[in-house]
């Protein structure tokens, strides 16, 4: 389920659970919707660990969504998730289901130095360990604001109990 975007998107909706708007996008010839706020990211359905994303998966208007989308789904022979770009902070948030309950593990901030030449997670900052992406970004635990803290816990709990995960 969670290497499935377009299955985890649905859940997603289905259980009431916060997600960026959306569209799949299966041969690029689908019409784009209308309310999307852009930038909007495209990502490809079926993979895991930023595979697929670079600075270009970013794009600013319909016109470059629809060229991006078709390019993407010839590179990689499966569908696009387009979804509305957030721009702030990026969370990594681990849970484990423990005889005691559901515990939501602190908050792993993805930081990037200043001059950075992205602001989100690719794969080239994730696995290449050669390329100046890579070397500007880091992982940290962190402290926040506690509301902001609050409200992480309570998603990942949600996302966790309504999608039915365990372990």
């Amino acid at each position: 389920l969670t290497s499935d975007k377009v299955r985890m998107k649905e859940a997603f909706v289905k259980h009431g659970l916060p997600t960026a708007k959306w569209q799949v996008f299966v041969t690029g010839t689908e019409a784009i919707r209308t309310d999307f706020i852009y930038p909007v990211i495209v990502k490809p359905a079926l993979e895991h660990c930023s595979v697929g994303l670079t600075g270009d998966a970013v794009v600013k208007n319909a016109i470059e969504l629809a060229f991006f989308v078709k390019k993407q789904i010839t590179l990689f022979a499966q569908p696009m998730v387009v979804e509305e770009f957030i721009n702030g902070a990026e969370f990594q948030v681990t849970v484990l289901d423990t005889e005691h309950g559901v515990n939501v593990l602190p908050p792993a901030e993805i930081l990037f130095d200043v001059g950075s030449p992205q602001t989100m997670l690719t794969y080239k900052s994730r696995w290449e360990e050669d390329t100046v992406e890579y070397k500007t970004s880091h992982v940290r635990v962190n402290p926040i604001a506690p509301s902001l803290s609050a409200t992480i816990d309570r998603v990942a709990r949600d996302a966790f109990t309504k999608l039915g995960f365990a372990d």
